[in-house]
């Protein structure tokens, strides 16, 4: 098989480099392979994707422009942009224009003979056209004449200023110098202020830097001195054949990992040969990592690879059950998962370093030293604790301390303006606007669906490209045409949401375990079935198994840009696109159109959590940002945390007794919840509502009783009653069950629900109160406190009715309600106990 280098390859089909290496990334070309760090790319690929292309006729590329114009590609693309060629458009991506225009620019832009126009100048003197200009304004550019309306400058004026710039005799500049050396004018400038160059100096000319000129014999002479080095390597090299930062090789140079490294120049070099034993060794152990299995494996895999001390045998085996441990109950994302493994790895590294002994011999003063230490970061640390706390709960380990990490106080977190995401809102939903290119380009189509899942439910980036495939059957389009020819209906969009909305429910969220929620609005109904549609028909025609994918990529990930660019390249001022600050804008915005709203306020917070999947109501407050009318406030913590996880049920409480109270201000509403859980503790609502439910299940058992009487029955109880016939335990009480009674052992009626009391048992109420009032307040039992209170609640419920029956002023002249009232609040901490 044929292969072609990047620059051939980019020749051939007239474009940039950097075009197309990012082809190459997007997977472009079938079996495209690195070799020693230099893509090599088949010859039958690249004819496959021109024969793609199919350039429309009589257009030429950028690359072809600048062969034929000899200016530079970069310059081309100037050109376009200023529209200085008429008909120029974008295809596949890139420029194309008329043949037409170029040759109209060519018979237009001809300098009459012996002068320059400004452009050509800049050209002929590698500056900028702005910098000729302003050499004209300050007269240090002479001979400018003006031709046909145009100004031009001669040739000999030209040249006479470029001599007067030239370096003298003897000398080289930076630029003539980077030329020679093969290196860039960047290399030079600093080889030259590190004194590599005997006799190097600055030469100062009027209206520009100051710049380096070098000896001729100096140049000679590093030249000389770099032919030792034609068997070493620089870790650039290295580096770009392994794809790893030069940091990391230099690092490998400097501990001795790869032997043999010198210093020269202030850089490292490694011997050739040494270069490509590591190169193989690095690639070898990629190969074998890549056959691994899981995280798990590749925790292993890298455990094997460390030596382990004689001293931290028995620890290594525990952290070994620990890690295995943390993996298996890890609902991560595979890519989390993986990086979490290598994370583990790093951390044991660093506590070879700093343990001198094994894990469950050491004290506190030793720990204490491991977590001041300053190469242990905070996931190290983070990790040590849970390793420490698996020691202790296996039996191992006993400290005098527990530790923890606590976080810093969060600043308050940036968030798009309403009229920003606003703007986000708009662009991904315009349908027309991206239908066409998102069918050219599956990274287009994913790129699409990303931002869209961001704008209409507050999903995870690991989230969303879990989501599952979709079945075209539910709305009959198959393929690209189809959906062309005949766009979703808002009935065909709708069916594809609700099929993805029954698979989503039953998918868990990666980070926290809460089951999906796949919520759409909908003006988004036909959008979003859109894209979903579009990324399938993608997916099946490329036979790849997930939904959402990159390129070739194993792991998806959304490069600002590459990708985020690409799909906000018509409204730049949307590129600033972050998806926390995304996540973070719409669960705000949610959160306050429900509390600001009406019907569902008091529960906004608990849909806010709900839409995140959050299983913390802490996670959710992290993203929750609060705003009003007047700014960014600290409303979240007064209106949220204030209320505790039980301030809706405060809040059904002040609507009830406040009916027709107008709509109260969120920070109204968070006051009255808080002073309501001074009064009355989350537990105490409890239990009286539980005493109150009690109470009507009586109610409800003894009208279904007095029901089942025929009517003769019930008129023969009810005169016995008036009469008196039916005397119960008490005085001025009737039973219901006479002379049956249903609370034998009891001492007193004021409890039964089948006692009938007369006005004057309020006398008997007044006694029986103050009974249980002085024997809650008297009592060393738990339990006898929580009989009475029992029958101290019955009692206030009999007095209540009594109330609402004959008036409180009627009411008052049996019992002193105000003295009651205060003996209630004597007694209150001790009725209001949790037992």
């Amino acid at each position: 098989m044929s292969y072609l280098s990047p620059a051939e390859t980019a020749e051939k089909l007239g474009i940039g480099y950097r075009s197309l290496l990012r082809l190459v990334k997007n997977g472009a070309f079938t079996g495209a392979i690195k070799v020693l760090g230099s893509w090599q790319i088949p010859l039958k690929s690249v004819e496959d994707y021109k024969a793609l292309l199919n350039m429309p006729d009589e257009y030429l590329t950028i690359a072809e422009i600048a062969e034929r114009l000899n200016l530079s590609e970069l310059w081309v693309g100037r050109l376009i942009k200023r529209g200085t060629f008429a008909g120029a458009k974008k295809h596949r991506g890139s420029w194309i224009v008329p043949s037409m225009s170029v040759q109209e620019y060519i018979q237009s832009s001809s300098s009459p003979e012996g002068f320059l126009s400004f452009p050509e100048a800049a050209e002929y003197l590698s500056v900028s056209e702005s910098w000729i200009r302003k050499l004209v304004l300050r007269n240090i550019l002479s001979g400018v004449e003006v031709i046909n309306g145009v100004r031009y400058i001669r040739i000999e004026c030209v040249d006479e200023y470029l001599l007067s710039i030239s370096p003298p005799e003897g000398y080289l500049s930076a630029d003539q110098a980077a030329q020679v050396l093969s290196l860039s004018k960047a290399n030079i400038s600093s080889l030259a202020n590190e004194g590599a160059f005997t006799g190097a100096k600055k030469q100062k000319i009027p209206y520009h830097h100051a710049g380096w000129i070098i000896p001729i014999e100096s140049i000679n002479q590093f030249k000389e001195s770099q032919s030792f080095l034609s068997d070493y390597v620089p870790p650039t090299d290295i580096a770009a054949s392994l794809g790893v930062s030069k940091k990391w090789v230099s690092e490998l140079i400097r501990e001795g990992v790869i032997p043999g490294g010198i210093k020269h120049n202030n850089e490292w070099m490694v011997p050739s040969d040494e270069s490509i034993k590591h190169i193989e060794k690095e690639r070898n152990r990629k190969q074998e990592l890549a056959e691994l299995s899981g995280p798990i494996d590749l925790f292993e895999y890298r455990l094997a690879e460390l030596e382990v001390p004689d001293t931290l045998q028995k620890t290594v085996d525990l952290y070994r059950e620990f890690v295995i441990l943390k993996i298996n109950s890890s609902h991560g994302n595979s890519k989390t998962i993986h990086n979490k493994a290598l994370e583990y790895i790093s951390t044991l590294k660093r506590l070879f370093r700093l343990l001198k002994t094994e894990v469950f011999l050491m004290n506190a003063e030793q720990l204490e030293t491991i977590f001041r230490n300053p190469g242990m970061g905070i996931r190290d640390k983070s990790t040590f604790i849970y390793f420490l706390e698996y020691c202790t709960g296996k039996g191992l380990c006993s400290f005098s301390k527990s530790y923890a990490i606590t976080s810093l106080p969060i600043e308050e977190r940036e968030m798009y303006s309403p009229e920003q995401f606003l703007a986000y809102y708009s662009y991904v939903r315009d349908v027309d606007l991206h239908i066409e290119q998102a069918i050219q380009s599956r990274d287009y189509a994913v790129t699409w669906l990303y931002v869209l899942m961001h704008v209409i439910d507050a999903w995870r980036p690991s989230d969303i490209i879990k989501l599952p495939n979709i079945e075209l059957e539910v709305c009959n389009l198959q393929t690209f045409d189809q959906l062309r020819e005949t766009k979703l209906s808002k009935e065909q969009a709708q069916a594809v949401i609700n099929h993805l909305y029954k698979r989503v429910e039953r998918m868990y969220i990666s980070k926290t375990g809460a089951l999906g929620h796949f919520l759409v609005n909908q003006d988004m109904i036909v959008p979003t079935a859109t894209v979903l549609v579009i990324t399938e028909i993608h997916r099946r025609m490329q036979g790849d198994q997930q939904l959402l994918r990159l390129g070739q990529r194993r792991f998806v990930h959304f490069e600002k840009e590459t990708y985020i660019r690409l799909f906000f390249d018509k409204r730049p001022d949307l590129v600033d696109f972050q998806s926390r600050k995304m996540n973070r804008t719409l669960l705000t915005y949610f959160f306050y159109s429900v509390v600001e709203g009406k019907g569902s306020a008091d529960i906004a917070y608990e849909l806010s959590q709900r839409m995140r999947g959050h299983t913390d109501k802490n996670s959710t407050a992290t993203y929750i940002q609060a705003v009003n009318k007047d700014g960014s406030i600290e409303r979240v913590s007064l209106n949220l945390f204030n209320r505790g996880h039980f301030g809706w049920l405060y809040h059904h409480l002040i609507r009830l007794s406040m009916p027709n109270a107008p709509q109260l201000e969120v920070e109204q509403s968070t006051a009255l919840i808080e002073q309501f859980r001074k009064e009355l503790s989350p537990y105490q609502l409890e239990q009286l509502g539980q005493f109150l439910v009690r109470q009507q299940q009586s109610k409800h058992s003894l009208a279904l009783q007095l029901s089942n009487l025929t009517e003769t029955e019930l008129m023969t109880l009810l005169h016995k009653i008036y009469k008196g016939e039916m005397p119960a335990k008490l005085q001025h009480v009737q039973c219901l069950t006479f002379p049956s009674c249903t609370s034998p052992t009891a001492t007193t009626c004021l409890h039964c629900e089948n006692a009938i009391p007369k006005i004057y048992i309020l006398i008997s109420i007044h006694h029986e109160l103050d009974r249980l009032i002085v024997s809650i307040k008297n009592t060393k039992y738990p339990a006898v406190r929580v009989r009475d209170r029992k029958f101290l609640f019955q009692i206030l419920d009999l007095l209540s009715q009594a109330i609402q029956q004959f008036g409180k002023t009627y009411v008052q002249t049996f019992i002193d309600l105000n003295n009651l009232k205060e003996k209630m609040i004597a007694i209150q901490n001790l009725i209001s106990e949790e037992v």
